[in-house]
Parts: structure tokens; sequence; C-alpha cells
């Protein structure tokens, strides 16, 4: 396999892409707000085609807040979720966590594992 792993530097929170050149396909691990906006720069930089899967390590904006636009602009078709550690830093967090997940669990009836 010729595979290569990339830590985006997005500011707050992480991003990193696991990538397989030889399939053509990544995998991107946590995607904070920031990370949906250079990763289209960093795939086409590193070469592969598409991101088959996603991985949200906890359940905290900052590590997921950018999932939704790269889901919608990447074509992912599966994503996985630790909902095991839900952070909730205070002030309307829980709200938006709230609305996030309603989203998450229609990405189903889109054809998103």
């Amino acid at each position: 396999m010729n595979g290569a792993a990339v830590f985006v530097d997005v500011g707050q929170g992480d991003c990193t892409i696991l990538i397989d050149r030889d399939a053509r396909a990544a995998v991107l691990v946590d995607c904070p707000p920031a990370g949906a906006d250079v990763l289209d720069d960093v795939l086409k930089a590193l070469g592969p085609a598409s991101i088959s899967t996603i991985m949200v390590t906890h359940s905290d904006l900052d590590h997921m807040g950018g999932l939704l636009p790269t889901i919608h602009k990447a074509g992912v078709r599966r994503v996985h979720l630790n909902l095991d550690y839900v952070v909730v830093s205070g002030g309307n967090e829980g709200v938006k966590l709230r609305a996030f997940y309603r989203e998450v669990a229609g990405l189903r009836d889109k054809g998103v594992d």
C-alpha cells in the first residue's frame, strides 16, 4: 500500500487524513469547521480521489463541526461517530449538538452509513 498520514493545521481542533494512494481513497479523522475549507486543497495536492469514511473521535464541535459540509462536498458514504464521549462546554453548545445529531440522523436517508 502506498499510504500517507497528514495532520492538517486548522487552528483549534484536529483534522487528520489517512490516504491510500493505490485505492485513491482517504479516511478523515475529525473535521472541525475550518477543516471543511482546507480539505479540497489538501486532497488535490496528495492525490486521493475521494474521502471514503469519516471517523469522529468525540462529540465536541471542534472535532466534528465541519462534518456535514464535508459529507455533502465530498460524497462521503460512511461516518463513524464516537458517542461515548460528549463534550458540552456550556452556553448554546448543547442546543447546537442536538441540532447536529438531528442532521446526522437524517444522513441515512441520503445513503450515508
